[in-house]
């Protein structure tokens, strides 16, 4: 490019296009040179910066891919939604502008989700859960909104499909070994039932996390085991997990296993190796002198409830967030006076389930509503309707009863002697479990578990 003179207004022009393949920025610099007015050699210089940026997309990558399964009432399933471009270009301003705030049932998240930018990564990550009380299917639809790497506002939408697995019913019978039962999603019922173990000798109780499950062998042995469950629901080689004087109750709660000792005053709180199944950090706590054969527990994130048969007591601890360890234990009487539930209560289970106690007497069912701070108060007489601090439900005909489970809407109950079996009732929507039906009466159960 040349110019023979330039003067103002003259024309001396150079024309240049910009159209770029890929996005880019950068300083395009001319250097020039030319001779002034006087005849004296000079140069000079301009430069040009620019930049190009493309209409790219925002687009959602689900981890784990393909349908979300998940055991009703049997633990969560972590689901992540990765935002990245097409292009690896940014895209800016990412927002969920729709769906959060009615998730389905069973999946939680954040109440708002945003992100300032992304491109490619992990930088932009929506966490989200998946974990069913009730049996179900569907899809999770998410709007989300966006500008591109021009700055041009676009749309999209995630779709996470998702179904529940009914799951299965796990019967510690107390007299030979673990029986392994198939839940119907459609009316709660068993089938396909089987024993799961070869090396466990009338067990009491059975708990879960994740694919490990714990097992009190019961009164035969001092342990408690723990259990690699398989790929079909069987229980593989049982190895011994902690010992402990008479193990005879259990439950998980987050990552910690509770043991009562039904030689002792004690439970037994350990850590959970999620990888293994081993125990570790396993405590010691005492919980009160007036502990009497205790028989059952019930552990949430802040509280856990103990009943002792002998003592006639319900004892509420609260759970340390820091180990998972029990302190400020305090006792209640569970010794019936009232005409309706005499002579006593001998409690044998105490389960947690839809924000109410559930403690299994001789008399019936004992309903009491958990308050806010974990606690929970015994008012006699109790009534037979749901809703005040005491109700007492003459369901299901194993009083009392010795284990509860609960799955897609329906309460399960296990029972000895007399009132042997399992119950399968319906549970309403108030707490109260009716329209029972029993199956394998006759038979003596421990405590119970989906999974």
């Amino acid at each position: 490019f040349t110019c023979a003179s330039v003067t103002t207004g003259n024309s001396c022009q150079l024309s240049l296009t910009y159209s770029p393949a890929a996005a880019a920025s950068g300083t395009l610099q001319l250097m020039y040179g030319y001779n002034d007015n006087s005849g004296n050699a000079k140069t000079g210089s301009v430069s040009i910066a620019y930049i190009s940026t493309t209409h790219n997309n925002v687009v959602a990558t689900q981890s784990p891919s393909g349908s979300i399964s998940a055991v009703v009432n049997s633990g969560s399933v972590p689901v992540t939604l990765t935002f990245t471009t097409d292009d690896g270009n940014p895209a800016t301003a990412i927002t969920i502008t729709s769906g959060l705030n009615t998730l389905p049932a069973g999946w939680s998240g954040p109440a708002i989700f945003s992100c300032a930018s992304a491109s490619t990564g992990t930088g932009c990550q929506l966490a989200l859960t998946y974990a069913p009380t009730v049996n179900g299917s569907g899809t999770v639809a998410l709007g989300y909104g966006y500008n591109d790497d021009s700055g041009t506002a676009k749309t999209g939408t995630a779709s996470i499909a998702y179904a529940s697995i009914p799951g299965s019913l796990y019967l510690p019978d107390t007299s030979s070994n673990v029986v392994r039962c198939a839940l119907s999603g459609v009316d709660g019922s068993l089938s396909s039932c089987a024993s799961v173990a070869a090396s466990l000798s009338a067990p009491a109780a059975i708990a879960f996390s994740g694919n490990w499950a714990y097992v009190t062998p019961g009164s035969v042995k001092t342990d408690v085991d723990v259990c690699p469950v398989n790929a079909d629901g069987t229980l593989g080689t049982c190895t011994l997990a902690v010992p402990l004087g008479l193990p005879n109750a259990l439950t998980v709660s987050g990552d910690h296993l509770y043991v009562t000792d039904g030689s002792t005053p004690y439970v037994a709180s350990c850590t959970i190796n999620n990888v293994d199944g081993s125990l570790s950090a396993c405590t010691g706590n005492y919980i009160g002198s007036w502990i009497n054969l205790m028989d059952s527990i019930a552990v949430t994130a802040t509280n856990a409830y103990m009943v002792d048969y002998n003592g006639q007591n319900l004892t509420t601890c609260t759970v340390s967030a820091a180990d998972g360890s029990l302190s400020a234990c305090t006792q209640q009487s569970l010794n019936l006076t009232d005409a309706n539930n005499s002579p006593n209560s001998n409690p044998r289970s105490a389960y947690v389930y839809g924000g109410n106690l559930y403690v299994g007497t001789n008399a019936g069912t004992l309903i009491l509503p958990i308050a806010s701070d974990g606690t929970v108060i015994v008012n006699y007489p109790c009534s037979t309707t749901i809703g005040t601090s005491c109700t007492i439900d003459y369901l299901p005909a194993q009083s009392p009863a010795f284990g509860f489970a609960f799955n897609n809407g329906y309460a399960y109950a296990s029972g000895f002697n007399g009132g042997g079996g399992i119950g399968i009732c319906t549970l309403e929507t108030s707490g109260i479990v009716d329209k029972c039906n029993s199956s394998f009466t006759g038979t003596n159960y421990g405590g119970l578990a989906v999974h």
